[in-house]
């Protein structure tokens, strides 16, 4: 009963934060760790999670009948997408503006937007290939004393984890331009409603627990040397296993003071960067770009 009434405390806190859109970091993070808590309640070790490969015909057929592009798309109360670039991990934020399904290859899906690191905001453009969907069973989920409506297990009739590849082509005539290339992996739901929602609550997804992640290289135009990057839905459920101590608190997380120097001290300021603002004069206004 006791991580029945932690479960309700901290979705209250989420509901209120996005009601209110305060300046908090919104995560999955409690919630899952109240949920992992209150499965050792039931049993003592995990149960196996299974996983049924579907067949390419099969992986067409779900990606036709199940619109996934929201999933993706930049919403309001998450804000951009986090991530870390380069060998010290500085932050790096994307947002997904655009999103068309190849309507030859339903498990291609082409993608654009706007990435910043620093002060350098460039625009992207390319696509993703779905290219492995893993139909999944996590008995734990089941298990869990787990009485929200909302997040109920039974609320959803399947689950899925998908796998593929990723390219990214930022604007060649900006500063500081390349390509980001990679692997990509979602993990996803569908409701008794229909409706695909990103799943959250399963342990060891190939998204880790994180909705979806783009994982790979930079490279800039020109140059033969990379550096590594990756962005995520919800970066919380894993960045402490990349810097240790990245988020603290439970009832509230927070980004680790000794970090706020890598790009997180005006994670709080709300800043819709991604905005084109038109001047009084009638024109787009051109941000400052300093160097990576």
């Amino acid at each position: 009963m006791k991580y029945t009434t932690l479960l309700l405390s901290i979705l209250l806190l989420i509901a209120c934060g996005q009601k209110q859109n305060i300046n908090k970091i919104i995560t999955h993070k409690e919630l899952k760790m109240a949920m992992n808590l209150a499965a050792a309640g039931v049993h003592h070790s995990p149960k196996k999670v299974v996983n049924k490969a579907l067949e390419a015909k099969e992986i067409e057929e779900l990606l036709s009948k199940n619109d996934i592009r929201p999933l993706f798309i930049q919403d309001q109360i998450y804000g951009p997408l986090n991530g870390f670039y380069g060998p010290d991990n500085y932050r790096i934020e994307f947002v997904i503006l655009n999103m068309q399904q190849d309507k030859s290859q339903p498990n291609k899906y082409f993608i654009s937007g706007k990435n910043r690191h620093k002060k350098v905001v460039s625009n992207f453009e390319g696509s993703f290939t779905i290219d492995h969907v893993y139909q999944v069973a996590d008995p734990n989920i089941k298990d869990t004393v787990f009485e929200v409506e909302d997040y109920t297990y039974d609320n959803y009739d399947q689950m899925y984890a998908c796998t593929g590849f990723f390219e990214l082509k930022e604007d060649s005539t900006q500063p500081y331009s390349g390509i980001f290339s990679g692997k990509m992996a979602l993990d996803f739901g569908v409701k008794e409603d229909g409706q695909p929602e990103l799943w959250f609550w399963s342990n060891k997804t190939p998204a880790r627990s994180s909705g979806f992640l783009f994982e790979g290289n930079w490279m800039g135009y020109g140059s033969t040397k990379s550096k590594p990057f990756l962005f995520s839905k919800d970066l919380f459920m894993f960045a402490n296993e990349i810097l240790k101590d990245f988020s603290i608190g439970e009832r509230e997380v927070e980004v680790n003071p000794k970090y706020r120097k890598l790009g997180w001290d005006n994670f709080w300021e709300m800043d819709e960067w991604w905005v084109e603002r038109t001047s009084a004069e009638g024109g787009k206004e051109k941000k400052q770009v300093s160097s990576n």
